[in-house]
């Protein structure tokens, strides 16, 4: 996850993104480990916190180059959340150089480094070994491991029949299946009542909290198949990741399908 992720999972209101295909290097010239998309402007979001304000969130570029893009963010005394790759071993030294880059103590006493893209990494070590190798100065930056855990994902029919799964002990795949079809049933009953026969299977979500993570079920029309459910779990989540991730998920899934038919036939 970074951070054009992050604004889009915690904001309620649509995002205004500055995505673009990725054709230049970051700041350090280092390699971006197959990222293949870059913010060449800034991501702006809303979040309501917990007593009802409204605060904004923005993403800025990465690039020297749009170093005035940043300028509002260190003036005006936000809060930072500095994204960096957590699995390349100069994640230390990234996090130093861009905490020069960003000011003085003045800002960096509201700076949070956070690490993503752990790939398998164990998070805790991964912390553990940026904050020893970190230069003495921003010891007192605090530093946080930012990719949850997607624990399982399954797709399967309206009617309960499982297509696909992964993390899913076999013993449970069928009962699985069932069930998330059971549940987006009365859900999306649910959902037509209250959008008084509106609701959209292509636009209703369904999640389910379960203390020490989420699971979200999306669903999606696609001809000939029918009416297919994708359900996502996952520990440590923000819903509103998990629900973005999900959804971007079925679309990815929906589209593949579509080429594939295109191609004669419907994939096994």
């Amino acid at each position: 996850m970074g951070k054009t992720t992050a604004v889009t999972a915690l904001s309620d209101v649509p995002v205004v993104g500055t995505d673009v295909r990725q054709s230049t290097p970051s700041c350090t010239e280092a390699p971006q480990d197959g990222k293949t998309t870059t913010t060449v402007g800034i991501d702006d979001g809303e979040w309501p916190d917990p007593a009802g304000r409204r605060v904004a969130l923005l993403g800025t570029p990465g690039q020297v180059r749009f170093s005035s893009a940043r300028e509002s963010v260190t003036a005006h005394r936000a809060r930072i959340v500095l994204w960096v790759f957590g699995q390349r071993p100069d994640a230390a030294f990234q996090i130093g150089r861009w905490l020069e880059l960003l000011g003085d103590e003045s800002v960096w006493a509201r700076t949070v480094g956070a690490l993503t893209r752990l790939q398998g990494a164990h998070p805790e070590r991964a912390v553990d070994v940026a904050r020893r190798a970190l230069d003495p100065r921003f010891q007192h930056v605090p530093l946080l491991a930012a990719d949850p855990e997607i624990r399982s994902a399954m797709l399967c029919t309206a009617d309960g029949m499982n297509l696909s799964s992964l993390g899913v002990p076999q013993a449970d795949v069928g009962r699985l299946a069932a069930l998330n079809s059971s549940m987006y049933a009365i859900a999306s009953s649910q959902a037509e009542i209250v959008a008084e026969g509106a609701a959209s299977p292509q636009q209703t979500m369904v999640s389910l909290s379960t203390g020490r993570g989420h699971v979200v079920l999306a669903s999606f029309v696609q001809p000939p198949l029918g009416q297919l459910l994708l359900s996502v779990s996952a520990d440590a989540a923000q819903l509103g990741f998990l629900v973005g991730r999900a959804r971007e998920a079925a679309v990815g899934i929906q589209e593949w399908l579509t080429k594939e038919q295109a191609k004669g036939g419907t994939p096994a």
